[in-house]
């Protein structure tokens, strides 16, 4: 491999450049990418499960599980992509044979797994889908005779449900195989995080607060809140990727955004409690 190729592959991981949370979560190592490749897959397929009502989840709970759910994949899909950034968004220019191989060679499986992916979910909505039954009664000379049509129903909703399902799948998937075969980035060692802690530590981080920030929600917390221990955790991350790179761990813009969120705060609980001595 080129030199100038080694150097396009690695500049996502130079610690100069690491400035923000998205630094500090991105996945430099196959087997970090290989653990966000496959939770974002389980959550897609549990976002689908919210949307589709499956079991006794109430509307409450799919309300204030969106904006997790939703926040969850944005993060996981833009880990993902970052991890692949040096094959995915350069021209092919710019890329070597094997680089270019890679990204072709992920869209040519991609291909195949998203068929099969609508294919499976078309079984299971026609599995899900309730059956109805039109009954008709209409007379046939002296004799009344009863008829009637069965189906199945499907709510207006459902075919923008199902079109948004397939084009999250199509976005996902060439990322989620490139991220599955890329080789371990260069300039970083064994588990190497820009955190300084291990990748699968960071990794468990990351992924407890996802998944309280899940926990959160199916207990009746409001989906906002739910996602504080997440901004939490990611805040922490990139205040350690900051230092690790030799910057300021809390930058002035971030001073300024904990100052607005503690105002706002203040502003609603007044707005609040002046609200119920009203009533």
């Amino acid at each position: 491999m080129s030199e100038a190729a080694v150097h396009t592959m690695d500049s996502s991981a130079r610690p100069a450049e690491l400035q923000t949370w998205r630094d500090a979560v991105t996945p430099l190592s196959r087997s970090s990418r290989r653990r966000w490749t496959v939770a974002y897959a389980l959550l897609l397929v549990l976002g689908g499960v919210l949307v589709a009502g499956v079991g006794d989840i109430s509307e409450e709970t799919v309300g204030n599980a969106e904006l997790p759910v939703l926040v969850a994949l944005l993060i996981m899909f833009g880990m993902l992509r970052r991890g692949t950034l040096h094959v995915a968004a350069k021209r092919e220019l710019l890329l070597d044979e094997r680089e270019v191989a890679a990204r072709d060679r992920a869209f040519r499986l991609a291909y195949p797994l998203l068929v099969a992916v609508l294919m499976l979910t078309a079984l299971v909505v026609i599995g899900l889908l309730p059956e109805i039954e039109r009954p008709e009664v209409f007379t046939q000379g002296k004799a009344v005779v009863e008829a009637g049509e069965a189906g199945h129903f499907l709510s207006g909703e459902a075919p923008f449900g199902l079109l948004l399902w397939g084009v999250l799948w199509a976005i996902y998937l060439p990322t989620g195989v490139l991220a599955w075969r890329e080789p371990d980035s260069l300039s970083a060692g064994p588990g190497w995080s820009p955190v300084g802690l291990s990748e699968p530590v960071r990794d468990a981080l990351v992924a407890l607060a996802l998944g309280g920030a899940l926990v959160l929600v199916f207990v009746g917390v409001d989906g906002l809140l739910a996602l504080v221990p997440l901004i939490a955790v990611l805040t922490v991350l990139g205040s350690l990727a900051r230092r690790e790179a030799g910057q300021r761990p809390i930058t002035t813009s971030m001073l300024w955004a904990f100052g607005a969120a503690v105002v706002a705060v203040v502003v609603l609980a007044i707005v609040v409690a002046l609200f119920v001595v009203a009533v």
